[in-house]
This record gives structure tokens, sequence and C-alpha cells, in this order.
């Protein structure tokens, strides 16, 4: 279960990154998926670790992608075993990045939304098997449908955002197929 702003790393390393291992290693059974996913607190929790009230805050796309780069990423199921808050000391970086190392991504490339071809090359993208994470302005119709919050999400689960609604934050999500 995602706690606090973990969005990002949830994209990034649960999402992304275990889907790219998964298609490039040929896995497709459920067990087999689980067994190599991508741990989303890895990069939130070193980026965050000087922060008072860590699962508060989000990160930013830019350097956690730097950070997955030179850093590698965790797979779920290895220790240490983290939460949106754990703490890191010199001593466990060392014995984590010794194994983390290897699965750090060789490079990323950025894609403005504005620019005038992007929908065509997030769908060559995405062609490739090769996932999108994105940074989402959020509104309050993405909550789920409500008395209070009739323009939320029905039972669909389909989000149908109003132009004319105030942002209330971002949001990281991970693009798989269109």
């Amino acid at each position: 279960k995602q706690e606090g702003g973990t969005c990002l790393g949830y994209a990034m390393s649960y999402y992304a990154l275990s889907t790219m291992y998964n298609i490039e290693f040929g896995i497709t059974s459920y067990r087999g998926k689980i067994a190599h996913s991508f741990d989303p607190y890895f990069i939130y929790t070193i980026a965050n670790n000087e922060i008072a009230n860590p699962c508060d805050e989000g990160l930013n796309m830019t350097e956690a992608s730097y950070a997955l780069k030179n850093l590698g990423a965790k797979k779920m199921f290895y220790p240490p075993f983290l939460t949106c808050g754990t703490r890191w000391n010199d001593s466990k970086k060392f014995k984590t990045f010794k194994y983390t190392k290897p699965y750090a991504i060789k490079g990323f490339k950025t894609a403005p939304k504005d620019r005038s071809d992007f929908i065509e090359l997030a769908k060559q993208t995405l062609y490739r098997d090769i996932p999108i994470i994105s940074g989402f302005n959020i509104t309050e119709s993405l909550n789920p449908m409500t008395s209070s919050n009739p323009n939320g999400v029905n039972t669909s689960g389909l989000w149908q955002p109003n132009d004319l609604e105030d942002s209330i934050g971002g949001h990281a999500m991970t693009l798989i197929g269109y």
C-alpha cells in the first residue's frame, strides 16, 4: 500500500522498472513478477533521508531518475525492508548499494507534455514496451465519487477531470498502454 508522498517511488521503481525487468527476462507468472518487483521505498527513502517528516514529502522526478541511474534499485523482498520513514546510515547504505548498483538504469529521457509530437512520441515509446513515468496535476475529481464529491471517480474507475477545477497537487503515474 502506498504511503504518504511516495507515488514517484511506486511509479518509477515498483511499476515501471519492474515491468521493464519482467519484459526483458520474459517473466510472466504472477509469482515471478512479485518475486522480482522493485522496492518503491528505496530511492524515496534515500532522497528523503534528511527530512524531518519524510512520509509527507514527494520527490523531484529528475533527481529521482539520477538516483536510479547512480545508485540502482533494490528488489522488494531483499533486505533491508523499507517503509516511507526508513532512515539510512553509512553502514546500511554501503551494504545495500553493493546489491543495488547492478540494477541501475543506463539513462532516461524527458519530454515536456507541451511538445507538439508528445502523443506520437508517447505511443512509440509504449509500443516499444517502455513504460512512461509522468507527473500529473490532480484535482478533487480524481478522488472517489461520494455525496460530497459528486464529480469523483465512479465505479467505472475512469477519471474524467474537469478543466475548470483547480489543482490540489501533483501525482506520478506509470503509463503502460493507450
